[in-house]
């Protein structure tokens, strides 16, 4: 009778660490996915800024002249 419930438990145990793993990849994928929808917004934001300083130096080229 008590192996079976040692059995039991240890199966329930790794039941719930299959969950938490699973659960983990999970969230480990979503930060992935996040952290690359990230750098690629930084890359918009750079590339405008970029554009906004070339435009901002011609407006004030073109107030000097």
């Amino acid at each position: 009778m008590m192996n079976v419930e040692i059995q039991e438990a240890k199966d329930n145990v790794q039941k719930r660490l299959d969950f938490i793993e699973g659960e983990i990849q999970k969230l480990d994928d979503s930060i992935a996915k996040l952290q690359g929808e990230q750098a690629e917004l930084g890359d918009q934001i750079s590339a405008i800024q970029s554009k906004m300083q070339k435009e901002a130096s011609l407006a004030a080229k073109e107030l000097v002249v």
